[in-house]
This record gives C-alpha cells, structure tokens and sequence, in this order.
C-alpha cells in the first residue's frame, strides 16, 4: 500500500485495472477469510479506492523494490475483525501474457473472477509503461490496429512480441503519427544526452527503440530542418549555387568581350607584385599575363590595354569584372561610357558572374607554383611562357 500511495495520483479510480506485480507471497494467505488484526484491517477502505489486479512474481524475477510499509499503524476500532477476506478472488489473476489488448471485449468487472469464461480483460500494464513517450507509442498502436495488421503483412519482422504490443525485432512500432515521430526523433537527436548527432548517428540510436517505415526519410527532414544544427554544424558537402552563364556572343570577334581580373599580394619580382589577367570569353578563350603593381589605378590599367591588347584586337565590347576600384573608379566608368563600352561588374570572387577569369587566375597561379624557382622572385619571367601554355590548350 505504502507504494500505491506514491502514485495514487495516478491510480486511484482508474477505468481499467491496473496490474501489480508483487513478490510478497504472503498476501496469498489473505485469499481466505482469516482473523486479522487492526494494521491489516487499516487497509480495507483505502485498497477500495483502486482499481488493480496483482499477480504474484517470484523476487528473482521481479525487477521491482522490495515492499516497504510504515512501522505503526492503529486504524480501527474492532481488534477481533474475524472472518474477514482481505484480497478477494477478484484481485487476482493468471500471467498477464494471455491477455490480449487487441481483442478488447469489456473493462474489468468488480465481482467476480477476471478472465472468466475467457472472457478478454483490458489492463493498463504499468510495468511495460516505462515512460511518457513508450506509453503515447503503445496507446496510438491500439487506435490504429487495422494498420499495423497491414505492416503485419508487409514486413516480416513486426511480431506480437508481448502479445500486446507490435515490435520490429526488439523495436517498438511507431504508427504514422508525425507529431509522435517528432518527439521520439528529437529524444535522441536534441537532447542534452544525445548532442544532435548526424542523420546515421541520430538513425542508429533509435533503431534499437522504435521503428517505422522510412524512417531515415523522415529523420534526415528532421536535421535537416534543426536550426541548432544548421547554425552550429559546418556544412562539409556545401551545395554549389546555380551558374548564370553570360550566353556567348555568336560570330564574336577575338576579345570582343574579356573578362579581367587581378592576381595580388604575390612576392616581389622585376618590380611587379601584381598579375594583371585579361581572358577572351565568347571566341577563343585566350589569356593575356601582364604583370603591374598592386598600386595600379584606372590610367595604369587604361595604359597596359592600350599598349598591350588594343594593336592586336581593338577596343572591346564589353567587360566583365568584379568591384575592384580599379573598374569601379569615376574614371574607369567614364572611360568605358567615352569608349562605348559594356561595364559587366559582379561582386569580388563571385564565379556565377565570373567565372571565366577565376578559372584563368587559378590555372595560371598553379603553373607558377610548379615551376617558379624557390625564391619566388622571377615569376614575372614565367609569365609568357604561361601564357602561351595556356592558349595552347585545348577550349572545354
């Protein structure tokens, strides 16, 4: 009794009985009317405020405390209370496992014995109630029996394991409840304990649990949609924004539209510490190496043109570059707008729009790397041999 006080809360006046294992034999020895005494006799009104089935389990394999009970009772007047039954038939029954939730017939009656006739007894088995979440997995599996009968079917591991409730190998069915996914998910994925581990990591700690079909569909929505993860975690497969390729010009002429960028902060060399780069977009794709200094403004670059692209190709149509000031000067904007020229500016390493010279700045930083000497100070001397390497190549 001591131990159905702690929770009589929640057992007090239930519709359906509630199942008690108990390795105190001697309560047995009260099936009988006998002569007890006023400790015992305390017992009687309050044990009709439950609604409880007891069923005996030897202590080795009962997993429960060992009863307590208070040391000094003095309820009642009557010392003699003979012929008195202090657990009748009706609190008792056989194993539990021959009683089946599935095949409810009608609640548990107050006289008589249960199951008689074989008649069908629905219990609230609060021992197989570990927890908040098992108990909502076990109640939406008795709302939902034609589906699981269906599951029964298709896969070949849900079994009765109990005879009471449907398990997928030692697993407890989850039946398609997302709101109940969602809290057995965030169990073992957002929990102190759990530390939002990855989609296989988060599906391994549930597996030995619960089960449903698809399930890793259904967890990796989850993780993918935490915004812990997503804010704390570092993406190691990035997803590639969407190209906007700039469509080529048909019949182009050669450098008709370039795109030009700069290469900076490289050692010393020949008094260049600068890699000016300028690359045919629509007809050739060729490059053009000019070494300069980092210091360069719009004239420089308007100087280096004009003495090194202009004699060979004439004026262009359109550039392409990012928002280095040398392009994003009043002069360079006003030269181009003088020179009817299409300024085509996107943000700094902004290969959507950009593409083109990013590509050419790294193919050619990779040659230099390989075959400059160690000292890094002749790479301004490479630079036409890389450049006709690189025009050599075949155009992908």
């Amino acid at each position: 009794m001591h131990g159905l006080r702690n929770w009589d809360y929640l057992l007090k006046g239930t519709e359906k009985p509630v199942l008690i294992y108990t390795d105190h034999a001697n309560l047995h020895y009260y099936r009988n009317p006998r002569k007890i005494g006023p400790h015992i006799a305390g017992y009687l009104p309050e044990r009709e405020q439950y609604n409880m089935l007891l069923e005996y389990k030897p202590g080795a394999s009962n997993r429960a405390d060992g009863l307590s009970r208070h040391k000094d009772h003095n309820n009642g007047n009557n010392p003699e209370n003979e012929d008195i039954t202090v657990w009748p038939e009706k609190y008792f029954c056989e194993h539990h496992t021959s009683i089946q939730a599935t095949s409810m017939v009608r609640s548990h009656p107050r006289d008589g014995r249960p199951g008689r006739d074989g008649e069908n007894i629905q219990v609230m088995d609060w021992d197989t109630l570990e927890s908040n979440l098992d108990s909502k997995v076990k109640l939406v599996q008795y709302q939902d029996q034609k589906k699981l009968k269906n599951w029964t079917a298709a896969f070949k591991q849900i079994t009765l394991a109990d005879g009471t409730h449907y398990y997928h190998g030692n697993a407890l069915v989850v039946v398609a409840d997302n709101e109940l996914r969602r809290g057995v998910t965030s169990l073992f994925h957002d929990q102190l304990t759990a530390g939002h581990p990855g989609i296989s990591k988060t599906l391994q700690l549930i597996l030995p649990y619960y089960w449903w079909p698809n399930m890793k569909a259904f967890i990796t929505k989850y993780i993918q949609g935490c915004t812990t993860c997503q804010m704390n975690k570092v993406n190691t497969h990035p997803s590639h924004p969407p190209l906007s390729p700039i469509t080529p010009v048909k019949n182009a002429c050669p450098f008709e539209t370039i795109a030009m960028d700069f290469i900076t902060k490289l050692p010393p060399s020949g008094g260049h510490n600068t890699i000016l780069t300028i690359t045919d977009t629509d007809c050739s794709k060729a490059s053009i190496f000019l070494p300069c200094k980092e210091a360069i403004g719009s004239e420089g670059v308007a100087q280096l043109y004009l003495t090194h692209v202009l004699p060979h190709y004439g004026l262009p149509k359109k550039i392409i570059s990012d928002q280095d000031p040398w392009f994003t000067s009043h002069f360079g904007k006003e030269l181009c707008h003088l020179l009817d020229i299409h300024q085509n500016i996107s943000t700094a390493y902004h290969p959507q729009t950009d593409g083109t010279s990013e590509c050419t700045n790294q193919s050619l930083e990779q040659y230099l790397c390989m075959f400059c000497g160690t000292q890094q100070n002749n790479w301004h001397t490479w630079l036409p041999l890389a450049q006709y390497t690189k025009n050599s190549w075949p155009s992908v």
